[in-house]
């Protein structure tokens, strides 16, 4: 995390400048406390806490450790973008904007390695599952990885170690969610998802003059934050030994987005086909052959939502785990072979 020289396609690379650690100092930080504890409450507030303590550790002391995608969905005017901020300034005063490289809609990612705070704010939401998917895959290399590629336009890609930590602000309607991927099991550990209260402390600071001051008089604080949350400890049913602090999704925006999820549409795909025998309410057979059952129905919803080979029988397997009761599967000779109850 230092600035130095490295060597790029035989020319060098200057690493100009440090990150601007701010420093802890013991005071008092109202402001502060009293705007997360309305953003967050308090059983919230404990993982916002210790996703902060665990990137703030690592930064200062120059290590690596994993860190979660922190997202913050809320009302406009809520403050998610004021917390980013705050988050920027915490760790080191850089950011730069990931999105369109995470999405797949650029290779070219060097100016990400001059920052170590990565925000989305309020980007376009993609409803292309294969857009989500490869926001996703790129949440898992950036957050886990330390090493990655660095590719700048003209230039080939070479691997560096960055410190990165991404956040994500975007409003709680399901379709503003959908910026968000399928939250699966390769990625429940991966991503926090915090449901955002506006603060009264906003209804003060009304005008121009009195954000700013407000946002003065919070940035102020820090330092004293950051001593209290050095000295603080993440309680023990709280901790993870990677990340430091185990993921959270809320609740509700959690099932938002599981109404959102491939294998939900799938299930609603099925319903309006009514693929069910009428004596017993229950459909057997492939993967394969519900596909065609299910393109026949409705073509153009099937093409959305089957956008790989085994796209049928991934979902499938999902919805087996999810709801037991109606999908199973049984083995006839090498060929599996699904049972599909009505209720």
């Amino acid at each position: 995390f230092r600035a130095g020289q490295k060597y790029f396609g035989g020319k060098p690379i200057l690493v100009t400048t440090n990150p601007n650690i701010i420093g802890a100092e013991e005071g008092e930080w109202p402001t502060i406390e009293e705007l997360l504890g309305e953003q967050f409450g308090p059983e919230q507030l404990t993982y916002v806490m210790g996703w902060l303590k665990s990137a703030r550790e690592a930064i200062s002391k120059g290590i690596f450790r994993p860190g979660q995608l922190l997202a913050l969905a809320g009302e406009a005017g809520c403050g998610k973008s004021l917390f980013q901020s705050m988050v920027t300034e915490m760790l080191g005063g850089r950011v730069a904007k990931p999105y369109r490289y995470m999405t797949g809609n650029t290779q070219f990612n060097s100016d990400l390695f001059g920052a170590e705070h990565l925000a989305i704010e309020d980007e376009a939401a993609s409803t292309d599952l294969r857009t989500r998917r490869e926001f996703g895959a790129n949440i898992k290399n950036l957050i886990v990885n330390e090493s990655h590629s660095f590719h700048a336009k003209g230039r080939d890609a070479m691997n560096l170690p960055a410190f990165w930590r991404v956040t994500v602000s975007l409003n709680d309607e399901p379709e503003n969610l959908m910026v968000l991927p399928p939250l699966d099991e390769s990625l429940r550990d991966k991503v926090m998802l915090f449901k955002l209260s506006k603060p009264s402390c906003f209804e003060k600071n009304d005008t121009l003059e009195k954000r700013r001051k407000f946002r003065q008089t919070s940035t102020k604080e820090l330092p004293a934050f950051l001593f209290m949350l050095s000295k603080w400890k993440v309680p023990r049913a709280y901790k993870d030994q990677r990340y430091g602090v185990k993921a959270f999704q809320h609740p509700d925006l959690l099932e938002q987005l599981n109404m959102l999820s491939p294998e939900h549409r799938l299930a609603e795909l099925i319903a309006g086909a009514d693929i069910y025998d009428a004596a017993d309410d229950t459909w057997e057979g492939t993967a394969m052959e519900l596909e065609k059952i299910l393109r026949g129905h409705d073509g153009a919803a099937a093409d959305r939502l089957f956008t790989f080979n085994s796209a049928c029988g991934t979902y499938l397997a999902r919805l087996r785990i999810k709801q037991p009761e109606r999908f199973e599967t049984k083995k006839s000779g090498n060929v599996t072979k699904w049972i599909i109850r009505k209720k």
